[in-house]
């Protein structure tokens, strides 16, 4: 069995590592988990980067967004050799005597950083949450809409003018919600088990979905002093990871009964249909920039590239050659897909798995990454909002942060980013028929990436 299908990985480009932050905890084991980096997460206005930093506590420390790094305490975050050219303190900060601020190791501030473009001080926090943390989602709002359905005018907790919210996600089944603007806490107790991801909606209505290990997720409304909306029972097994689309009018949620399923999240939330093969638990999903395709990981060595509203697998990313037969895919078979992103710029698909490695695939040329890393015992990965960066967590209470290939897409794929975030649904192309050829609505569905594959039994 080999990890790659017509090179090795020595003739494959390697990315570059920009730092690396490490939590200083007792030593890692497979039995002891309490350092495991389970969830990593960016703020969506690039001021603020979270991770379970091990020992039962969340660390929020201010991004640099001009240099795509965060600002951190020396003692936790180590510059490769490479880098330190760029990131060496002035020596004037150095003998100034009078200047008691610390420093981290690219030069800003560990007491406060302002974030980009705004007059904001942003200070470090670190969240004390008492049980080891499972999943993290950063949540934004837009001015607060009219309530339809009450004539109440009176919250508890007033979230209209929430700017940043970070949503915590617990072992216990417990999730804590921390309002970054008003420091302020806010506990969400319904679920009987360990909350294995979350998303905010992207509309910046503050509706939080959870996913949870007792085979269920529920709805919440933040802006609503965290009232549960609904729960959603279609999955028989765990749930254990869900994704908005750009537009927040779909969810996708995945789990371990190896199928896919998709949600109407515009009125009564309801279900839209199925995604059936894979052929072990499905542990990630998420949607390209655009909405219109949904990459799925499982621990059958593969990611999926859906087409979600058709339900037609366009692209199968595999991570062991020749691929698995479906007897042994299903089980245990040391290549388990742990993670996978979709680039901001919706050209590249990053994952980590169990062979030791972090993969860049090219949305066009997918027979092997375009990039590797190597890195073990890799649990997530996220990227930046510009794209440029790629954090990928592990078990050990480590976060890399590695440089992501970055492209000029060609005008003609810029072009169908931008018709298909109107037009995300694929089932409405045909109604563009008469305004457009054929061959550019075959285009417009992504037809261009479709690969046909045969599997083994």
């Amino acid at each position: 069995m080999a990890s790659f299908q017509l090179t090795t990985h020595e003739k494959i480009a390697k990315a570059t590592e920009k730092c690396e932050l490490k939590v200083q905890a007792v030593p890692f084991t497979r039995r002891n988990n309490v350092n495991a980096v389970w969830s990593i997460a960016f703020s969506p206005d690039r001021s603020r980067f979270a991770w379970s930093s091990g020992n039962r506590r969340v660390q929020i420390l201010p991004w640099n967004a001009l240099k795509n790094l965060p600002i951190a305490d020396p003692a936790n975050l180590i510059v490769p050799d490479n880098n330190n050219n760029d990131h060496q303190q002035e020596d004037h900060r150095e003998e100034d005597s009078d200047n008691d601020e610390r420093m981290s190791c690219d030069g800003g501030s560990l007491d406060g950083e302002y974030s980009d473009g705004e007059a904001e001080w942003i200070q470090p926090k670190t969240i004390e949450c008492g049980d080891i943390v499972l999943s993290l989602a950063f949540g934004s709002s837009l001015p607060h809409k009219k309530l339809r359905t009450s004539n109440v005018k009176y919250r508890m907790y007033d979230h209209s003018n929430t700017k940043l919210m970070l949503a915590i996600g617990l072992k216990s089944g417990k999730i804590k919600t921390y309002d970054i603007g008003k420091d302020a806490t806010l506990h969400l107790m319904d679920h009987k088990d360990g909350i294995r991801e979350m998303a905010f909606n992207p509309d910046g209505s503050l509706m939080l979905v959870s996913a949870s290990a007792d085979h269920t997720l529920k709805v919440w409304d933040m802006k609503d002093d965290g009232n549960m909306v609904k729960t959603l029972r279609e999955h028989q097994k765990p749930v254990i990871s869900c994704s908005f689309s750009p537009n927040g009018k779909v969810m996708a949620s995945v789990g371990s009964n190896k199928m896919a399923i998709l949600w109407d999240m515009t009125s009564s939330i309801t279900l839209i249909h199925r995604l059936i093969g894979h052929h072990h638990d499905i542990v990630g999903c998420h949607f390209s920039t655009d909405g219109a395709l949904l990459a799925t990981a499982s621990w059958d060595a593969r990611v999926c590239v859906w087409d979600p509203y058709t339900g037609e697998v366009l692209q199968q990313l595999h991570h062991v050659f020749p691929p698995l037969p479906t007897v042994f895919a299903g089980g245990a078979n040391n290549n388990f897909v742990r993670g996978v992103a979709f680039s901001p710029d919706g050209s590249h698909i990053a994952t980590v798995c169990d062979d030791k490695y972090v993969r860049f695939w090219s949305l066009w040329e997918t027979s092997d990454p375009e990039v590797v890393y190597p890195l073990e015992n890799a649990l997530a990965c996220t990227y930046s909002p510009d794209g440029a960066v790629l954090a990928a967590g592990t078990r050990c209470g480590q976060v890399k942060f590695l440089e992501a290939p970055m492209k000029v897409n060609k005008l003609q794929h810029m072009c169908r980013l931008s018709i298909r975030r109107m037009v995300q649904d694929t089932r409405e192309l045909p109604g563009l028929r008469g305004y457009l050829p054929g061959e550019m609505l075959r285009y417009l569905a992504y037809k261009d990436i479709y690969t046909e594959y045969e599997e083994e039994v």
